[in-house]
């Protein structure tokens, strides 16, 4: 326990090293931000993907996780349908409450302290996850605000493959359904960028955290954020103890299910004309609630 919450620490260290950085003027929340991120989400992560996932064979079984990433999003977006006074904070919920930021935060930090099947678990969840994050949570959302417009699943998969670490997981998944291992020199290249990626994602994570408070719509920040931890517990529980998978997986998808929301809230909640500053601030407050909740249940696993 003691080793689990001495890694926590330094985890944490490294993210509040970052934002005095950034409070200091040393650093610039959007120039530092825009460079560090496109390291991480070009480079460093899929290099670490690559290295974890690499000559780890596993049956197709496990690819369920990937529907249950993706049936996550539709639970969320069912939920924020019914408790949304009406149409527009529907709407902004199903796009704020949902989603998970896997590959910025909850995989580096879980790489941090699991290796092996948890990691393909998580990455696996991943991949069904991004289908919702990536498009199809907002394509769900504008049709519940009325606004007009037709869902391309043509456009969601072109941005999905846009992304290196989606490609990396898919050509990693057909390996290990196949137990074929990449050529050695390329986990070589892979390994130096790899080790960067947990430092690099915690820096990323402390120059954004900008927490505020929008008193206007404080209570529609109150219950975003209650519906999201609420069903995390329940969705994480169904997870771990319903799941046919050895316990090591089952913890990782517990842990995974108290993951922030997915970084790209923002982005499509200006999108949908709705409350941009309040979907940063669920976005803010969620990884902060994140780190707390999953740093816990990381020294009580352990």
């Amino acid at each position: 326990m003691l080793a689990t919450l001495y890694h926590v620490l330094i985890l944490l260290a490294i993210i509040a090293l970052a934002n005095l950085l950034t409070q200091l003027d040393l650093l610039n929340r959007e120039r530092d931000f825009d460079a560090i991120s496109k390291i991480v989400m070009y480079i460093s992560l899929p290099a670490a993907v690559l290295v974890k996932l690499d000559g780890l064979s596993f049956g197709s079984d496990l690819l369920v996780i990937s529907l249950l990433g993706m049936l996550a999003n539709f639970i969320f977006l069912l939920a924020a349908s019914w408790l949304g006074r009406n149409r527009e904070e529907q709407a902004f919920m199903m796009i704020n409450v949902n989603g998970y930021n896997i590959g910025n935060f909850a995989l580096p930090f879980i790489a941090y302290f699991l290796d092996g099947l948890p990691i393909l678990a998580v990455s696996l969840y991943d991949a069904g996850s991004s289908l919702m994050v990536m498009g199809g949570n907002y394509a769900f959302a504008r049709q519940r605000q009325g606004q007009a417009g037709q869902f391309s699943f043509t456009d969601l998969f072109r941005t999905i493959l846009k992304s290196p670490t989606v490609v990396v997981y898919m050509v990693m998944i057909i390996c290990g359904l196949a137990s074929w291992r990449l050529p050695r020199f390329i986990v070589d290249l892979a390994q130096l960028p790899a080790a960067a990626n947990t430092f690099l994602s915690m820096m990323m994570i402390g120059v954004a955290l900008n927490i505020f408070l929008p008193k206007d719509n404080l209570p529609l920040l109150v219950k975003s954020l209650g519906l999201r931890y609420s069903l995390a517990l329940v969705w994480g529980l169904a997870l771990y103890l319903l799941l046919p998978f050895d316990q090591a997986v089952r913890q990782a998808l517990f842990i995974l299910s108290f993951a922030p929301v997915a970084g790209m809230n923002p982005t499509f909640t200006r999108l949908l004309k709705s409350d941009f500053q309040l979907s940063a601030a669920v976005n803010s407050l969620s990884i902060l609630i994140s780190i707390v909740i999953m740093s816990s249940l990381f020294i009580l696993f352990s």
